[in-house]
């Protein structure tokens, strides 16, 4: 006998619709990156290759499609009231591969889709229902840190890396069709991890980022996992900004050069149940931001239960 179906967090959120200047930076200038050595379609064409699924099409698995076809990265997902100082900023490292015919997840987006999208309005028309709602691989296991700020549009939710990073696999027929089952990134491997260190250290990346942060009068950031929270911690601390533990008081320090898979975190599990988090200052914005880390959703099995009470603590200190 099933159970209940539960109602989709995601088909209640009200997004924003209108003009948003990074969103609109994201989707015209992400795929100028692709003109540049290393991120070119030619330089992801074999098999094995890594990078952005975004550069990835192939015409024998997309019909119609051509090798140089090169489509914008992800926008930014939105709540009308994103800016909100009550607002929560979700941020996690890169996308995973979700369009048709190339991507195993089975929440998927037709390339099509994609490609006739002539703003990321539009894009997000199709992406929402086809890729965000009834995900329950990712999207809506965030639900539970969502229903913490009472709003279905106090949030922002948005990777490090706007781009899908994919190891690109061979073409085969499956199901009657040509099909390419790209890979997960796998940051245990270090030549993968350099792949999403080039894709985050781009000026774009951190710009957009930044610029999403400091554009929300929110103060409330939940890191998706270590590599998302020390490249937030990294980003900061380009920009001028001190950082250190709540409960401690201990001023952030790293001697390592390692800022993507862990840069020396303890475990996030005993951080959470002691409710401590990172309290980032920004002397020369007047800021102060507090941010929780969590696991990654693809480790995440109980419904964030750990982590409400800590986000909880966090909101209360900021007057939330």
């Amino acid at each position: 006998m099933s159970g209940p179906v539960r109602q989709s967090w995601w088909k209640n959120a009200v997004f924003l619709a209108g003009a948003d200047a990074i969103n609109d930076s994201i989707w015209i200038d992400s795929p100028k990156i692709h003109a540049r050595l290393g991120f070119r379609p030619r330089d992801l064409s074999r098999p094995g290759r890594c990078g952005a699924q975004q550069v990835m099409i192939d015409p024998r698995v997309t019909p119609g499609g051509r090798r140089t076809t090169v489509l914008p990265w992800v926008p930014d997902l939105l709540g009308s009231d994103w800016t909100d100082r009550c607002a929560m900023l979700i941020v996690g490292q890169s996308y995973a591969g979700f369009l048709d015919r190339y991507s195993n997840r089975p929440n998927r987006m037709p390339v099509h889709q994609y490609q006739n999208a002539g703003d990321w309005q539009t894009f997000q028309r199709a992406y929402i229902p086809a890729v965000v709602e009834d995900d329950l691989q990712y999207y809506e296991k965030l639900s539970p840190l969502l229903q913490i700020t009472g709003s279905y549009s106090r949030f922002a939710v948005f990777d490090i890396v706007r781009a899908s990073l994919v190891e690109r696999r061979v073409v085969a027929r499956i199901s009657g069709c040509q099909q390419r089952r790209d890979g997960d990134l796998d940051l245990r491997d270090q030549s993968q991890r350099s792949v999403f260190r080039a894709y985050a250290s781009l000026p774009e990346s951190r710009r957009w980022t930044w610029d999403r942060v400091t554009g929300s009068q929110a103060s409330l950031i939940v890191a998706l996992g270590r590599t998302a929270a020390c490249q937030l911690i990294h980003l900061f601390l380009l920009n001028g900004c001190s950082v250190h533990e709540r409960n401690s008081k201990r001023r952030w320090t790293y001697s390592g050069q390692d800022w993507v898979y862990n840069c020396g975190m303890s475990s996030l599990k005993t951080r959470l149940s002691a409710k401590d988090w990172y309290v980032v200052t920004s002397p020369r914005l007047g800021r102060t931001w507090h941010v929780v880390v969590v696991v990654h959703p693809s480790f995440e099995n109980e419904g964030y239960t750990s982590a409400e009470c800590a986000i909880a603590a966090a909101r209360i200190a900021l007057g939330c």
